[in-house]
């Protein structure tokens, strides 16, 4: 190995392997070497500080069995000895342990699955370990360790979550998003669950998501939203609404409970009803039923204010697809809210981020006297594109316009309102078969039934 580069306990590692520029940041505490992030690119002829300066290079946290499949088993063994997979911003690997499994205790199980993963906790004892439950989570179990001045968040998932969330998808999501600082510090996996850093703050509650004074959460939320729907993820860029609603359709209609009344309950939601609505939904919204849109687009019989709304609430970007109040947190000291939560995050139509959100400002009791009014909407849009289209802004503004495009935009994003209502409510029969969580699922699932946009 060669040092190529020092700052404070950091070292830059330059390492060649069958042709492979490998370069390793490793973190030196108490003379315990932890490899934190890997670099590596197939480049003999650039230095390690131009293609650093540069960002030319693959970044991933470590290497692990695509990395190595070219090298022979003594090499291989050598790699692995050296300590070079690991668990930090890297959804490549995941221990295997299964907190709960064979009757172990889960706070147990979690302080096992720390120490394990976060090597900075190594030297914890079980007994100076403290683990509170986190209430709120209707998808997971969610407790928080603390040790001295230390805390972590475990996630547990839920009970068969795993047959409509893609866990492999969505961890490589979340490592990714916490390599680029906006989500929480990803430290690693395990079978049947995460672990993440703790953020020093409070979830809002559903009446705070409108909220402009004192604080503007309002705005805040919508400029965060507006910095998540521009980054640039890598993966297939297509619409996950109407593939997640049709699992989740799947599900239901596969469903049956041995408890009379939960079968009484399942009959009053009139799954073939509701399945004549979905199909009715996919024709009215961009679907692959309309070209994403397209169709319904050039059939559109209007100004070209009103086209070019139509066109970017049907844009696809990366959406979070679940933005409630617990997934959206606030420290008094900070200038931003930050959103959390990504395990329905996806690409989709831009627009259905925005009525799913306004949704949530009802709660799950649907108070509809909540949902965000026309002037809330759009005071919401603009802070919004300040941040996710502030050239587009500027534009609307400078040309008198922007009120006529927030109508028009307001018209489209109320309508996936119905989409959301379908989302989650097939999600909550799922919900109510399987999950742990004391939550009135069914009750849930009749108010999104109900549902109507204002």
């Amino acid at each position: 190995m060669v040092l190529t580069h020092s700052a404070a306990c950091d070292w830059w590692v330059k390492k060649t392997i069958l042709g492979t520029v490998y370069v390793y940041k490793i973190y030196i505490p108490a003379n315990q070497i932890r490899v934190l992030q890997l670099h590596h690119f197939r480049s003999s002829s650039r230095s390690t500080h131009d293609c650093k300066r540069r960002n030319q290079y693959l970044t991933v946290s470590s290497i692990h069995s695509e990395d190595i499949k070219d090298l022979n088993d003594l090499e291989k063994e050598k790699m692995l000895d050296e300590g070079l997979v690991i668990y930090l911003n890297n959804a490549h690997s995941c221990l295997d342990y299964v907190v709960g499994a064979n009757d172990v205790d889960e706070f147990d199980g979690a302080k096992f699955v720390v120490k394990q993963i976060c090597s900075d906790w190594k030297d914890a004892k079980n007994d100076d370990m403290l683990v509170k439950i986190i209430v709120g989570g209707i998808t997971n179990r969610l407790y928080r360790l603390i040790w001295k001045d230390k805390s972590v968040l475990v996630r547990l998932y839920g009970d068969h979550t795993d047959e409509f969330i893609d866990r492999n998808f969505e961890n490589m999501l979340f490592a990714l998003l916490s390599e680029r600082g906006f989500a929480p510090t990803y430290y690693g996996r395990f079978k049947n669950g995460r672990i993440e850093g703790w953020l020093d703050a409070k979830p809002l509650d559903p009446k705070m998501m409108g909220q402009t004074k004192p604080v503007n959460y309002l705005q805040m939320i919508g400029k965060e939203l507006g910095v998540m729907h521009v980054m640039d993820i890598p993966v297939e860029r297509v619409p996950v609404l109407w593939t997640k609603i049709e699992r989740f359709e799947k599900l239901a209609r596969e469903l049956k409970f041995k408890d009379p009344v939960k079968n009484a309950a399942l009959e009053k939601m009139d799954l073939a009803g509701l399945y004549q609505k979905l199909q009715w939904l996919k024709s009215a919204l961009p679907s692959n039923q309309n070209r994403n849109g397209k169709d319904l687009l050039d059939a559109l019989n209007t100004d070209a204010i009103s086209k070019q709304a139509e066109a970017f609430a049907s844009d696809v970007v990366f959406s979070h697809n679940d933005l409630l109040s617990g997934n959206i947190l606030h420290n008094p000291d900070w200038d931003r809210v930050r959103i959390i939560d990504y395990e329905y995050g996806g690409y989709n139509y831009r627009a259905f981020d925005f009525a799913n959100h306004f949704c949530e400002n009802c709660g799950f009791d649907l108070d509809l006297a909540q949902y965000p009014s026309i002037e809330k909407q759009f005071a919401f849009f603009k802070a919004y594109m300040s941040s996710a289209a502030p050239t587009m802004l500027t534009e609307l503004e400078a040309n008198r316009e922007s009120k006529a495009f927030f109508h028009a935009f307001y018209d489209v994003v109320n309508r996936y309102a119905l989409a959301s209502h379908m989302f989650w409510g097939y999600w909550a029969l799922v919900q109510a078969a399987h999950s742990k969580i004391d939550f009135d699922f069914f009750g849930n699932a009749a108010s999104c039934s109900k549902g109507k946009t204002m």
